[in-house]
Order: C-alpha cells, then structure tokens, then sequence
C-alpha cells in the first residue's frame, strides 16, 4: 500500500514538475518574443514618419529598444539585490533566533516546542525558498532581455539585402548580389566572433546578475549572432534564387520552396547531430567555436524554415494565419512531449539526436511567433489606427508592449525555482554562445562553484 502511494506521488510530482516547466518554456519561448517584437515594432513606429533611409530608421530604433532595455534591466536588477539582501538578512535572522533559542530552553524543550529539531530546517528552507523564488525569477528576466535588443538588431540585414539587390538591379545572375551577400556575412561573423570573445572574458559574463556593461555587451553579443545567422540566410535565399530563377518573381513557388525546406533542414540535421557535436572542447576558444557554428546553423536555418512555412499559411491556405497560430501549439506539445521523454529537459537530450531536435524545435517556436506576431501588430495598428498617425501608433503599441511586459515579469517572479534554474541550464547549454564557455574560463581564472545554472 505504502509503495502504491510513494509512486502516485512520484507521479504527481513529476506531473506538477512537467507543468512548471511548460510555463517557464512557453515565457521564454511565446511571451519573450510577443514581447521583443512588440518593443521592435514601437521602436520602428516612433521614427517612421521622420523621412530617414530605412537603415537609419532602423538603427534608431534599436537605439530606443536599447534605451528601454536599460530601463527594463535597472528595475529587475534593483528587486534581484533587493531579494538577495533579504534572503541574507532572513538567513541571520534565523541564526540569532535559533541561538537565542539555544540559550533559553534546553535542547529537550526545543525539540518539545518545534516537533523535532527538523522544523528549523523547514522553516529555513520555506523562507530561502519564498526569496530565491523572487531572486530566480529576476535572475531568469535578465537572462532574456537582451531580445528586446536582438530583435530589431536582426532587422538591418534585410535592409541591407533590399540595399544590395536594389544597387546591382542590372545584374541578371546575381553575381554581384551573391558575392554582396557574402561579405556581408563575413563581416557579421568576424565581428561576432570579435565580441563573443570579448564578453566571455568578462569576470560576471552569464552571472545571474550581470553588470550593466556587461548586459548591453551580452545583448550586442547576441544582436550580432542572430544578424549573422540571418545574414547566411540572406545569402541562401541569393543563391536559391540564382539556382531557380526567381528574380524579381514574387510569387511562391510551392513545390521549389519545399524542397529548399527539405534540403536546408537534412543538412541543418546533419551538421548538429553528427558534425558539429564532434568539436573538440580542448579550451574556451573551442567551446566557444562550437557553441557559435552550432547557433549560427540553427538560426540560419530557422530563418529559412519559419519565412517559408509563414508564406505558405498567409498566401496560400485559408485561413492561415490563424492556421499557423494552431501550428505553433502544436510546436509547443511537441517540446511537452520531448520534455516528457528526456528527463524534463524541453531542449532534448541526452541524445545527439534528441537534441538536434529540440534544438531546431526551440528555434522552430521563437522565430515562428516573431514572425506570426511582428504581423499581428501590424493588423492591430491597422484597425486601430487607420489613417497611421504616429501618436497613436505609438500609444497603441505601448499598450500591447507594457501588457505583455506585465505578463511576462509575473510569470517569472512567481514561476517555480526548480523549473526556471533548469530551463535556464539547458537552454543555455544548447544556446547560447560564450555562455557554455564561461564557466571554463572561471575555472581557469579563479575557479568556480556550481550556481544555480549548474542544476
């Protein structure tokens, strides 16, 4: 009977557990990117009437994004010492309480007024709990917002694409254009390479409270690696066309288009199961090396993915915006399902190919609802302000951005400790660039401790 219960509770645990980390996977994944494109879009709609070329207009407006990043990162890093100082000033309390307590009763007396000397410890890990509750919840909200940054940084190369195909009009080939596109990836990834290397060598790079220096430098950090893995798209989608023959044809070609998908994503699949995990990790700049040509891959790839997919629903299904949203769901029971068989681990694994998988399914997911979103606010500006007076414009989209942020921020604050240190270990230990490497680093600086990410 007992060994009955123990596994009904293991179940519901494990149940409980599984629920805690879908709300955390569908913050970071749905409410993050609801919330960067809407700041992207605010950002773009405050300049769109000054007359600018769209890449000054742009790099305005990631400026503005900037700014409102900063704000956004003084508040949640002013409640995470707040939490921290409590949690330490709870922890003392607690101390000078138990030794008064040791001083006025005899050790008998203790356990007769707690039940047993255990209770101390309950009521210490409750209030450590309550705390780091707040304090992980802070920690994880730093942890995302540099996308309010990445977002709109990731809209300049298409700009500059437009540019390019826009200067070489004439050539016929897409040599030229081809050969552009090219240097443009170059540049994004020497650049990228420049700054992932830079930030890495920071003392409290991927600290659960980074600096405010180190901050800006980590959401440029990664503006630049999602510039470039949408830069070699840029540079697919050139020698697709140079391939098919698509210039200056906007119609989808659904056949051709499906099997770019289909050719993309068996060499995407290739690369991170059976190539790219074969890197060796000798030192910082290996781990680094890997973690960024695995990112660049992915994204690459789920820029290519997402456009597609996106085309399809809006042109040629009816319906198929709403359709496209369904589709995501579905997305999501996927990362359920996978949770599910992979130790609670949303991301994939153990496996190379379970996290090939959750990987390209992650990537799937957040550039799937940036895209279907960045469409939904450009309709809601529509009804709403339909003779596109920017005042409004703006009111509007603060609105939908300051609702989403509200949202977001309670799901992180009074999300599950467990979950949220989890979530944030495995996504970074399949994501991000330099932060699989900083540990390293640490360890061979000054050494480390395992933290909350180390779970």
């Amino acid at each position: 009977m007992s060994s009955g219960s123990d596994a009904s509770d293991d179940e519901r645990n494990e149940c409980n557990k599984l629920v805690d980390g879908t709300v955390v996977y569908v913050a970071d994944n749905v409410l993050v990117m609801l919330m960067a494109t809407s700041a992207g879009t605010l950002g773009q709609t405050i300049f769109s009437k000054t007359g600018l070329s769209p890449v000054v207009l742009n790099c305005l407006g990631v400026l503005f994004n900037l700014g409102l990043a900063i704000l956004c990162y003084l508040f949640a890093a002013n409640r995470f010492h707040a939490a921290e100082a409590k949690q330490e000033q709870d922890a003392s309390d607690d101390l000078v309480a138990e030794g008064r307590l040791s001083l006025m009763t005899s050790d008998s007396e203790i356990l007769k007024r707690l039940g047993s000397s255990k209770a101390v410890e309950v009521v210490q890990h409750n209030l450590t709990m309550i705390v780091g509750d707040a304090t992980s919840g802070y920690s994880h909200m730093l942890g995302m917002l540099p996308w309010i940054i990445i977002v709109p940084v990731v809209n300049i190369p298409p700009v500059l694409s437009t540019a390019i195909y826009s200067y070489f009009d004439e050539d016929p080939n897409l040599q030229t254009i081809a050969v552009w596109h090219f240097f443009m990836f170059m540049a994004y990834l020497l650049v990228e390479v420049f700054l992932a290397r830079w930030y890495a060598s920071l003392p409290d790079s991927g600290a659960k409270c980074e600096s405010l220096p180190t901050f800006i430098l980590n959401a440029v950090n990664h503006g630049f690696l999602s510039s470039t893995g949408k830069s070699l798209h840029l540079l697919e989608v050139v020698i697709y066309e140079g391939l098919v023959g698509t210039k200056n044809v906007n119609k989808f070609e659904i056949h051709a288009k499906a099997m770019e998908s289909l050719v993309l994503l068996l060499a995407t699949w290739f690369l991170l199961v059976h190539v790219w995990p074969r890197l060796r990790e000798d030192d910082t700049r290996d781990k680094l090396l890997k973690s960024m040509v695995t990112t660049i891959t992915v994204y690459s790839w789920a820029f290519s993915f997402v456009n597609n997919l996106w085309n399809l629903f809006y042109y040629l299904i009816p319906n198929g915006q709403l359709w496209y949203w369904v589709l995501m769901v579905v997305f999501v029971l996927f990362a359920v399902v996978l949770a599910k068989f992979s130790d609670l681990n949303f991301y994939g694994g153990p496996s190379r190919a379970g996290a090939g998988f959750g990987l390209m399914l992650c990537w799937a997911i957040d550039f799937g609802v940036w895209w279907a979103w960045a469409q939904v606010m450009a309709d809601i500006d529509a009804a709403a302000v339909p003779n596109g007076t920017v005042l409004p414009m703006i009111l509007v989209n603060g609105a939908v951005l300051a609702g989403l942020m509200t949202v977001t921020c309670l799901v992180y604050i009074f999300g599950d400790l467990h979950s949220m240190a989890v979530a944030k270990h495995h996504r970074h230990k399949h994501i991000h660039t330099a932060q699989n490497a900083m540990g390293s680093l640490r360890s061979e600086k000054k050494g480390s401790s395992r933290s909350e990410e180390e779970l």
